[in-house]
């Protein structure tokens, strides 16, 4: 009777297990030709790059390459010029002539003309000349800077005009600098700087007011004098 028992419990946990584990399997309807997709199905993964051009990227460009950029211009000048100029000129001119007879003219001269005046000579000239000059000129020039610039104008070429302000004032004294100029893209270095000798139609103004430029001026009755007096 207990084997009976058993049997009948392991044949009712297998008929249980069996149809638990059966389960219908969904049909799936075909693709209609003219079946509209919502966004979601749309959706595709986007790749991204390393190599990326862009800014934002690890490797991206970030020279100035669009109007509004901004690039930093350094302006590094150490010049000296030197000239000197020699110059020296001597000339010497002797002219003498004569008319002992002409038509009878130095006889007649001879008698009219007071206190035993002639015609001879009749043209005596001297003439010397003597010119000497020496000059020199040595000028230096030394400025450092740096200066942000911002590119106002693309040409068609491809050329950047850039344009750049700077005003620094201590106490009583103003610097002012502007910077106006023309680049070329690839001269723009990967840290998006350039130098000012790589600037095409490069205008650089440096000045300065205050009291200390006020101080080293002539006033202005000094200036009116040098302009009145010729000596």
């Amino acid at each position: 009777m207990i084997r009976l028992l058993l049997i009948a419990s392991i044949g009712a946990v297998l008929s249980a297990c069996a149809s638990n584990s059966i389960q219908e399997i969904p049909v799936q309807e075909p693709i209609q030709p003219n079946a509209q997709f919502t966004p979601v199905e749309m959706a595709r993964p986007q790749t991204a790059s390393l190599w990326n051009q862009e800014p934002q990227s690890l490797f991206g460009n970030r020279r100035a390459r669009n109007v509004g950029d901004i690039l930093t211009v350094i302006v590094s000048v150490d010049e000296i010029a030197e000239m000197q100029n020699s110059l020296e000129r001597t000339r010497t001119s002797n002219e003498n002539f004569n008319a002992n007879a002409l038509f009878g003219v130095p006889e007649w001269a001879a008698n009219t003309l007071p206190g035993g005046s002639s015609l001879t000579p009749g043209v005596d000239l001297s003439r010397s000349a003597d010119l000497s000059g020496d000059g020199s000129v040595r000028r230096q020039e030394r400025i450092t800077l740096q200066l942000a610039a911002e590119v106002i104008e693309q040409r068609p070429n491809g050329h950047l005009v850039i344009l750049g302000t700077q005003r620094i004032r201590v106490n009583h004294e103003i610097r002012d600098l502007r910077l106006h100029g023309i680049v070329r893209p690839e001269d723009i270095t990967r840290d998006n700087t350039i130098t000012h000798e790589k600037i095409a139609a490069a205008d650089i103004v440096y000045t300065g007011r205050g009291q200390v430029t006020a101080t080293t001026k002539p006033r202005w009755g000094s200036q009116l004098l040098d302009i009145l007096v010729p000596f």
